[in-house]
C-alpha cells in the first residue's frame, strides 16, 4: 500500500529531527498582517510560509459578503515597511510611508485556474479599464506562459509597460508583477491539493506624464486568486494596492476613489473576458 505525502514529510521530519526538520513558521492572522507579511515572503523557500499565509486570508474573506456593492467591499490597509520592500529596487527616494493603501475583495465565478488564463495574456488592456491603449505584458520567466495555467511551472516572471489613463491623467510607466501558485495549507503540509494563485508588482522608477504635473511616485500590490469558501463563487478576488500619487486629483480621499473604482473595473472586466473566452 503507498503512504500519502503528507505521511512521507511527517516520517521525514522524525527521522531528520537531530538534524534540524523545522516546523512550519508561523504566519499572521490579520488582514494588515497578511499583506505585508504576503508581500515580503513572496520569496520565500521555507516550506509552509506562503502555504499558511494563504490559508489565513482564505479564512479571513470566508465570513464575508461579496454581494455588496464595491464600496462596502473595500477597506484601507495599513502602509508597508521598508523592511516588507527589502531586495526590491525602487524608485529614487521611496518612502512607504508617504503611500495610501486600499483593499478590495470579490467574488468570481471562475475558479484560480480560469482566471490565471487572464493572467497569460501579453495585451492586459481587455482586462485593466484604466489602461485601454497599452498594457503589454513581456514573460521573463518562463518566457512562454502556457504552463502556468496548468502548474506546469508554479512561478511566473513578467515586466510590463503601462500608460494609465483617464479623462484627467495620462502616464506612462513600467511595472514588474511576478505570480506564483500556492497550496494553502492549515498546518503548513504539502498534499492538500487546493491551490490559489499570489501576485507582487512594484516599481523601479517613478512614473511622469507628459505635462510633469501627474505623476505616480511608487506604487506595490498584492493581486490574490483563492479558491473561495462560500460555493457561491469560484475563487475570491482580493488586491490589496499601495500607491503615492500626484496630480490633477487633489485629496486622499479623492484618489482613493479614483483607485477603488479602476480596481473594481478590473475586476468587472476580468469576469466579461472570461465569460466570452470560456
Amino acid at each position: 500500500m503507498g503512504t500519502s505525502t503528507p505521511h512521507l514529510l511527517f516520517l521525514t521530519c522524525v527521522g531528520l529531527l537531530v538534524t534540524g526538520c523545522k516546523p512550519p513558521p508561523d504566519a499572521p492572522t490579520g488582514l494588515d498582517e497578511l499583506n505585508a507579511y504576503l508581500f515580503r515572503s513572496w520569496e520565500a523557500q521555507e516550506q509552509g510560509a506562503l502555504e499558511l499565509g494563504m490559508f489565513n486570508l482564505q479564512a479571513v474573506f470566508a465570513s464575508m459578503d461579496l454581494d455588496v456593492a464595491y464600496a462596502d467591499r473595500s477597506f484601507g490597509i495599513e502602509n508597508l515597511s521598508t523592511d516588507d520592500l527589502e531586495g526590491l529596487t525602487l524608485p529614487d527616494g521611496a518612502d512607504p510611508d508617504d503611500c495610501y493603501g486600499i483593499g478590495l475583495v470579490a467574488g468570481s465565478s471562475f475558479t484560480p485556474e480560469q482566471n490565471s488564463q487572464a493572467i497569460i495574456l501579453a495585451d492586459q488592456t481587455p482586462v485593466e479599464p484604466f489602461a485601454p491603449d497599452v498594457y503589454d505584458r513581456e514573460f521573463l520567466e518562463p518566457t512562454d506562459p502556457s504552463c502556468f495555467p496548468t502548474r506546469d511551472c508554479l512561478v511566473l516572471r513578467t515586466d510590463n509597460d503601462i500608460v494609465k489613463k483617464s479623462s484627467v491623467m495620462e502616464i506612462p510607466y513600467r511595472m514588474y508583477k511576478d505570480y506564483r501558485w500556492v497550496e494553502l495549507s492549515e498546518d503548513g503540509l504539502p498534499g492538500t491539493g487546493i491551490w490559489g494563485i499570489l501576485g507582487r508588482t512594484w516599481m523601479d522608477e517613478r512614473g511622469v506624464g507628459e505635462s510633469g504635473n501627474n505623476t505616480i511616485e511608487q506604487s506595490y500590490s498584492i493581486d490574490v486568486f483563492l479558491p473561495s469558501a462560500d460555493n457561491a463563487w469560484q475563487a475570491t478576488r482580493y488586491l490589496g494596492l499601495w500607491n503615492e500619487t500626484t496630480g490633477t486629483v487633489d485629496g486622499t480621499d479623492a484618489v482613493r476613489a479614483l483607485a477603488l473604482w479602476g480596481m473594481s473595473g478590473m475586476f468587472d472586466e476580468t469576469e466579461a473576458w472570461l465569460e466570452d473566452a470560456q
